[in-house]
């Protein structure tokens, strides 16, 4: 860049004396941090290139192979290549490589320690690892790095050496990659180098910054790629490496121990642990032993790792030990899950517990690392243990350990926070304790991503990362930052540039570093950049008073928001934004071009936010809708109203041989029945339908032989007659391949309220289930609440200007929605218009091509929702989701939806994906009322052919929201165009009597979405889980003993959080597969009929097993991380299955994603 400069860099000056360089020379600019000055030599300057013309050669003398001979790093010959690729942009010249020896008097850049450095007075000997050299002589200038061993990894100093003088000597500065207009090089005809001598090495050895994925995203949460301008960059949607640019800015690990990063969890060894001692495990509250965490108060514990240690060490042959064990120690990590969930103070066993009870966790995992270091110091003394505190930061006061302690990986959360006292004060706290207790320098684990990564907003605080780094050197070796989304990279680049130069040498001036950022890479637009850049570091590094975000939250709440980036801030910065850029224009200058439009990538998707933020603080005008007969359907209270409850199950002979009768009680919180007239001025028809619903239980049974393996489905006699039920209860059988799968329980009679039933018996065909002793099983008996949704014609579309809504084709997209009725739900014939999605007068049509696919007709089975159906009333639970799981058998936990981990990405195990508790089989879900996300196509798959339901269909997703009842454009699933908008907040979060306590409104309706979820809410989010912040809420919440359907959220029949909370999956109608869906149900396994949207995939299925999983699904409805636009009932912008565009497979499991599974009425 900078092609106005054309400069002679010190071409005439002469030494005239020996001297050092003052600090305020030409080659100590106040964008760089110092160097040590040592004593000039005399010569003349070195030209390397004159009037364009290379002067100079290329000689690397590293790694020639001579005596003595260090091995250069790796990455050497990337960062010649940058040199003679820098040279060039600046002069035009090209500098040869060569390999031989240059002769005296050819002048010449000499890399690497070598015989002729070292008559020059160079000797690498004396550098610190990492540590390099600059020193010119006649006609020579000599970039040697430190020939320091680091055990396990290269020794960076010759590359940082050849760094350095391209920055200092130069002028190259590497802002963010070349790619992205950010390598900025001065241009020149003439280059010659002044006389000069320095060396240098990094004040922190630990500089990483570990880029997760590099796909164009914002935020890691964002599920389309962002891409940057096509005509500026045209792989503008391609993913983007930044290793490089990290490279270039030394970021490395220099630090020396050496360490395991992940290998030394339990988890990644357990199948090759043994059984025995089982008391090594950790005890589980009903008594069995844990597989995923060791006791760490046993005896067998530490004795199960000095023979680990001694089987590496010395030589005691081979058997089971311990992950984390390297040449030169031990990596222990504190317990966790996958999912980074503590299992420290998981153990029941009472040493355990008492100490826990006492002094807390992190006594217990430091008195197990006390006594693993005093083994380790006497039998294996030089040896380390190296120690991750990542699930338990604190340190355990009073607790003395051996010199040999070396503390990594210490998670002190989101510097991008610091600002704020008491998050700053608390990880200060932790690295100052374990400097203490370990005596030495401790590496720290810290979240870059986070802020940067929770917000479209520039996040800017490029400040708080030098000031931390600056004053904490003492006490730490560095640190490994983490980053996802590329915005980390790109609307963070300044202080992402800002991070790493600190974690070299964190004495420079970050303004002067900006100042020059700015004049380097804008040009004409540098002064309203600079403004631009300033009100963002000012706006974050100083939160208004009153905005407390916390560590983890991974979410910038609407309120915070609105106070960082008021209405007159957005304002000013797009007026900066504006400035700039035209300025730029006007000079005509490609490469400020480039550069600012890559560094405000993401400035439009913040003012589009800050648009829908501000706009939420002015309310919804109030929704009209007809008044609504039968209102019990829309009533609710805590979680006992959402839970069909099941008890006191046993089994009885029945009078036939080979059958058996399950007998139980049953218990719905809030059954209703009911009848009622759509009146013709509402009704979809235009003529009065007559309308009856109800709540029902979906029952069905499951059991287990003896020693078994699992849970398998139990058949049930396919005719009603054959299974009892009190009076005030009826029953359907619900039949898959004419045998019965399960039975639908409600109601006899209209009524509202709680329904107890006893004694409900089914008819269990054990025979045909292959069953010779029933006695002898454990049996389980499931429940489902259900609504009934009646036959009858329905709108699909709303006539509004929602993102790919249906339409009657013909008509634009802002008119009429489609009629659903049973003509065109008929089967398709020549001739008709019957089930044809197409463009033609009479057809289902949608107005945003992405969304509709080609014409072509559904199949004759596929459920338009004209028939009778039913379907779940609420969101599947996680407590529902948990008893799945715990049915499964081992394979299947192993390869299907709980135990995989091959393709979950960052939703590793059930457990970590799920908040649960214990090991499978035994799960136990934290917050077993709440709505369960996190599932793929994939898991609702199985859980619905497992349950013996199927997929809801979009179609039947509209009837679902809005009945028979005219369209309203707009509409949310209560009928109104006017949704809340304002914070809840919410008493007793994740408990059974989760519900909201402020905020709730009575005349727009409630949901669960981005602007709704309270901050905060869910507690912390892990790193690895949930990229998503927040969760959802439970199903239900909204719904009081008196509440009507729009305050409660209800759909036209009652059910609950159609719009909002999690997506619901359905089968699209926009492709072939989805087309083709014949309403199958399960049959009670977890493999799905062949006519569903694939989900096959298996952890043993070969590798290509699985691509096509999910496609023919799509979501509708939103979620709690969605804007209120998707929320509406008509939104079908996300219809159409596609492979989020960040994860890795189709199995990958969204964040917002939850599950609602039907069946075709009997």
């Amino acid at each position: 860049m900078f092609k106005r400069w054309v400069v002679v860099v010190m071409l005439a000056i002469a030494a005239s004396g020996s001297r050092a360089v003052a600090a305020d020379g030409a080659y100590q600019p106040p964008d760089l941090a110092g160097v040590t000055w040592l004593e000039q030599p005399r010569h003349d300057p070195v030209v390397l290139v004159e009037d364009g013309g290379a002067r100079c050669v290329v000689h690397v003398a590293a790694g020639r192979g001579g005596k003595d001979d260090a091995v250069p790093p790796p990455f050497l010959k990337q960062f010649v290549a940058e040199l003679v690729a820098c040279i060039k942009a600046s002069t035009g010249a090209t500098l040869e490589v060569v390999d031989a020896a240059p002769a005296p008097d050819q002048p010449a850049i000499i890399i690497g320690d070598c015989a002729e450095s070292r008559q020059a007075g160079i000797d690498p000997a004396g550098l610190p690892a990492e540590g390099f050299v600059v020193k010119t002589a006649a006609g020579r200038v000599y970039l040697v790095g430190s020939r320091h061993p680091l055990p396990g990894k290269p020794n960076g100093g010759v590359a940082w050496a050849v760094a350095d003088f391209l920055e200092r000597i130069v002028g190259v500065r590497w802002y963010w990659p070349a790619a992205g207009g950010g390598r900025s090089v001065p241009r020149r005809t003439t280059l010659a180098v002044e006389p000069v001598h320095y060396r240098d090495a990094p004040v922190f050895a630990l500089r990483r910054m570990y880029q997760d994925w590099w796909f164009m995203q914002a935020r890691s949460r964002d599920e389309t790629l962002s891409p940057l301008d096509r005509e500026l960059f045209p792989k503008g949607g391609e993913p983007l490496w930044f290793g490089t640019q990290l490279l270039l800015v030394r970021g490395e690990d220099g630090w020396q121990p050496e360490r395991v990063m992940q290998g030394a969890r339990v988890f990644e060894y357990g199948p090759g642990l043994p059984a025995e001692p089982a008391a090594m495990f950790q005890l589980l509250a009903d008594g069995s032993r844990s597989r995923v965490a060791f006791c760490l108060s046993a005896p067998e514990t530490l004795q199960f790792y000095i023979d680990g240690m001694e089987r590496a060490w010395g030589g005691g042959g081979k058997g089971p030990r311990p992950g984390g064990i390297t040449a030169t120690g031990i990596n222990i990590w504190s317990p966790g899950t996958m999912g980074w969930e503590p299992l420290v103070g998981t153990c029941h066993c009472e040493r355990c517990r008492a100490t826990v009870a006492r002094d807390g966790e992190a006594a217990l995992v430091g008195g197990f690392l006390r006594d693993v270091c005093i083994a380790v110091a006497n039998r294996w003394p030089g040896k380390e243990v190296i120690y991750a505190p990542f699930t338990v930061p604190e340190c355990a006061r009073g607790i003395t350990y051996p010199d040999n302690l070396v503390v990594h990986s210490l998670d002190v959360g989101t510097l991008g926070l610091w600002q704020q006292p008491a998050v700053r004060a608390v990880a200060e706290r932790y690295s100052r304790d374990w400097r203490q207790a370990s005596g030495r320098k401790i590496g720290l684990w810290v979240d870059f991503q986070s802020p940067s990564d929770w917000t479209h907003g520039p996040v800017q605080f490029p400040h708080l990362a030098r000031d931390f780094f600056a004053a904490n050197r003492e006490a730490i070796a560095g640190a490994q930052a983490l980053t996802y989304g590329a915005g980390c990279q790109i609307t963070a680049a300044p202080t992402a540039y800002v991070w790493m130069k600190a974690l070299w040498n964190p004495d420079f001036d970050v303004d002067a570093t900006l100042d020059e950022m700015c004049r380097r890479l804008f040009g004409a637009g540098a002064k309203p950049a600079r403004d631009l850049l300033r009100l963002q570091c000012d706006r974050w590094q100083r939160l208004p008073e009153g905005v407390a975000l916390r560590v983890d939250e991974n979410r910038i709440p609407p309120a915070a928001f609105r106070s960082i980036w008021p209405a007159d801030v957005v304002a000013r910065m797009k007026s900066l934004r504006a400035e700039a850029r035209a300025a730029i224009e006007r000079a005509d200058d490609a490469d400020a071009r480039r550069a600012f439009a890559y560094w405000t990538w993401t400035f439009d998707a913040f003012v589009n936010d800050a648009m829908a933020i501000e706009a939420a603080a002015h309310p919804d005008a109030p929704g009209t809708a007809p008044a609504d007969a039968a209102p019990e359907r829309f009533r609710g209270a805590d979680a006992a109203a959402t839970i069909v409850a099941v008890g006191a199950v046993r089994r009885e002979d029945a009078p036939a041989a080979g059958q058996s009768v399950i007998r139980f009680d049953i218990r719905s919180g809030n059954a209703w029945r009911a009848r009622w007239t759509e009146p013709a001025a509402t009704a979809a028809t235009g003529r009065d339908e007559a309308v009856e619903s109800w709540s029902s239980a979906w029952v069905f049974a499951k059991f287990r032989r003896p020693g078994g393996d699992g849970y398998a489905h139990a058949t049930l006699a396919a005719d009603r007659v054959d299974h009892s039920v009190p009076a005030a209860a009826t029953l359907e059988v619900g039949l898959t391949g004419g045998r019965g799968r399960g039975v639908f329980i409600h109601r006899a009679a209209p009524g509202q309220g709680p329904l107890d039933l006893a004694a409900v018996g089914l008819r269990w065909l054990h025979a045909a289930d292959g069953v010779d002793d029933p006695a002898a099983v454990d049996l389980r008996v499931f429940a489902i609440d259900m609504v009934r949704v009646p036959p009858g014609a329905f709108h699909a579309g709303s006539g509004g200007s929602e993102a790919g809504a249906f339409v009657a084709a013909g008509v634009a997209t802002s008119g009429g929605p489609f009629l659903v009725d049973a003509a065109w739900s008929g089967p398709a014939a020549a001739g008709t218009t019957a089930r044809r999605v197409g463009a033609e007068p009479g057809m289902l049509w949608a107005g945003d091509e992405a969304t509709r696919g080609l014409a072509a007709p559904l199949d004759d089975r596929f459920p338009t929702g004209h028939d009778a159906f039913y379907c779940m009333r609420y969101e599947l639970t996680r407590g529902q989701f948990t008893d799945f799981l715990n049915t499964l058998s081992a394979a299947e936990f192993a390869n299907t939806t709980g135990g995989d981990e091959g393709h979950a990405v960052r939703h590793v195990t059930a457990a970590g994906r799920y908040g649960l508790q214990g090991a499978w089989p035994r799960l136990v879900a934290r917050k077993p009322h709440q709505a369960c996300n996190l599932l793929a196509w994939w898991d609702g798959a199985k859980h619905a052919s497992w349950a013996a339901l199927r997929p809801l269909t979009e179609l039947e997703y509209e009837k679902a929201c809005r009945g028979p009842r005219r369209a309203l454009a707009g509409e949310y699933a209560w009928g109104t165009a006017a949704i809340a908008k304002a914070e809840y907040t919410v008493a007793d979060e994740g408990g059974r009597g989760e519900r909201i306590a402020a905020g709730a409104l009575e005349t727009a309706g409630n949901a669960c979405h981005d602007l709704t979820l309270p901050a905060f809410f869910g507690g912390p989010v892990s790193p690895y889980i949930n990229g998503v912040p927040g969760g959802p809420m439970r199903p239900g919440i909204f719904a009081t003993a008196t509440t009507g359907r729009i305050p409660g959220g209800g759909s036209y029949w009652g059910i609950m959080e159609l719009s909002g909370n999690v997506r619901e999956q359905v089968v699209t109608v926009a492709d072939a597969t989805g087309r083709s869906f014949r309403g199958s149900h399960g049959d009670g396994t977890t493999t799905p009929p062949a006519d569903w949207p694939p989900a096959r995939f298996s952890t043993r299925s070969p590798k290509d097993a699985g691509k096509t999983d999910g496609q023919g699904s799509g979501v509708r409805g939103g979620s709690y991380a969605d804007m209120p636009d998707a929320l509406r009932v008509s939104n079908r912008s996300r219809s159409l299955f596609t492979r989020r565009q960040s994860d890795f497979s189709p199995q990958c499991r969204p964040d917002w994603n939850g599950w609602r599974g039907a069946r075709t009425a009997p």
